[in-house]
């Protein structure tokens, strides 16, 4: 299975005090090989919203991520997130909206 986005028309913004939604509408292509190994291909017109923190408070350091030191709101430790984002030390996962754009559920 393959796919891919063309023709991208921004619809709409949106700004709120803490996030900017966008709305898109965009082509996605699919190429899909069948159990009997024929390949078919679809182009379908899509609605796209994406969301993401207006002001996300990020840092970067030679390409890396830079984590601020917090509090395990569960456990108390210092938050080292593992390799999920994840307290290394009780699993809880520390909800940080700081992300790019995401796909906003409808």
């Amino acid at each position: 299975m393959y796919y891919s986005v063309d023709q991208l028309q921004l619809q709409a913004v949106e700004n709120t005090d803490t996030r900017t939604q966008i709305t898109l509408h965009a082509i996605l292509h699919q190429l899909i090989l069948s159990p009997n190994h024929q390949i078919s291909a679809s182009n379908q017109p899509v609605d796209l919203k994406l969301y993401r923190a207006r002001y996300p408070q990020r840092m970067k350091s030679k390409g890396q991520a830079v984590y601020a030191e917090k509090e395990c709101p569960r456990c108390g430790a210092n938050f080292v997130p593992d390799q999920d984002g994840c307290c290394s030390y009780c699993g809880y996962r520390l909800p940080i909206d700081n992300s790019k754009w995401r796909i906003l559920e409808q």
